[in-house]
């Protein structure tokens, strides 16, 4: 993918066997990114007062290994970008999203100078900013396939219900066979007969 990204001019995507999008790695990242991913890396806490010579400094606890307030820098990002979304707060980072609408008005480079300046008062070391990769538009492209062939699929819909039964003779190719007695099918469409009744009717067995 990272090659792709670096040489491909025009980038198609394929799934389930169909043409899903096609366009430029930055067109296909603003039609199916979430945004940009900010990551900022805490300041571990300060070793505890002076020891007594000869002591060694026992290790800091969780609750000291840094004094990064989760909600004071969300409440210092919001004040640049106020759609930003927290995805990640562990020991030592905290990751958000940044919308892609907020690069265009000029929000980025406010909230980067400002946050430049502020990396102590916030107990922060560094902070770095990623772009939507095309392996993430790749998994979000598939999912949405995938759930909508979910839905084509009748999804909740009960067994038996009318479309789910014209989905799986269209799926099949048996449309035109539908108003013919099943006995009278070739035995590859019985076959695709007892294909379509497993999917709309959910038999315990079927025998091909």
């Amino acid at each position: 993918m990272d090659e792709a990204d670096l040489l491909g001019d025009r980038i198609a995507i394929i799934s389930h066997g169909k043409l899903k999008c096609c366009g430029s790695p930055l067109f296909l990242k603003g039609a199916y990114g979430d945004g940009y991913r900010l990551t900022l890396v805490k300041r571990p806490a300060e070793p505890g007062g002076p020891q007594e010579p000869g002591l060694t400094a026992s290790p800091p606890g969780p609750a000291q290994l840094s004094s990064c307030s989760e909600s004071q820098v969300s409440q210092f990002i919001r004040k640049h970008v106020a759609s930003c979304l927290l995805v990640s707060d562990t020991s030592t980072e905290l990751s958000y999203i940044l919308p892609s609408e907020a690069a265009k008005k000029g929000a980025f480079e406010r909230l980067f100078q400002h946050l430049e300046h502020s990396l102590d008062a916030l107990h922060l070391s560094s902070f770095g900013l990623m772009d939507t990769t095309l392996e993430e538009v790749f998994l979000k492209v598939s999912e949405e396939d995938q759930s909508l062939e979910n839905s084509e699929a009748g999804g909740n819909r009960e067994p038996g219900d009318p479309r789910v039964v014209k989905w799986a003779l269209e799926k099949l190719e048996l449309t035109k066979y539908a108003d013919k007695p099943a006995g009278t099918y070739s035995g590859g469409n019985k076959r695709k007969l007892s294909t379509a009744i497993a999917l709309i009717g959910y038999p315990a067995f079927i025998f091909l």
